[in-house]
């Protein structure tokens, strides 16, 4: 749990100290899109596919995290207010599995035992429940 507090304030720190858009709309945007292109070829087996769209996702984040922009998301959010929301609803699941692997990885560098089983496990469950939950979610408020 400690560890957990000071990776967070370590990320908020950044934020401040840089002026990192870490959690901004075209962030969350862009894991959205990251998330809906992905979902395919990650539940088909199609892994190869799935790391080169990570890798693109990934640049793409630390380009809008120091200031870049991508496809000018900020003017396409203007514009197409509806399906923008939907995005937004689950652009944090990308960013969810960025920070459990980091969790993992520094479990795994304190030598914690059964870290494999318990990411495994909490890993497959939030998989399984995170996007309906999300779309579902979106949809009410929406209403």
């Amino acid at each position: 749990m400690l560890l957990f507090i000071l990776l967070l304030g370590s990320i908020l720190y950044l934020k401040e100290c840089l002026g990192l858009k870490i959690l901004s709309k075209e962030n969350l945007i862009w894991g959205g899109v990251y998330t809906a292109i992905d979902i395919p070829f990650f539940y088909t087996n199609l892994y190869k596919v799935s790391e080169c769209l990570f890798f693109i996702f990934f640049l793409g984040f630390i380009l809008q995290c120091f200031g870049g922009t991508i496809f000018n998301l900020e003017k396409k959010i203007i514009s197409y207010r509806k399906i923008s929301y939907y995005l937004i609803s689950i652009g944090w699941i990308p960013y969810f599995y960025i920070g459990l692997s980091i969790f993992y990885f520094i479990l795994i560098f304190l030598s914690i035992e059964n870290v494999y089983v318990f990411v495994d496990d909490m890993l497959s469950y939030f998989s399984q429940i995170a996007i309906p939950l999300s779309l579902m979610i979106a949809f009410i408020r929406d209403k």
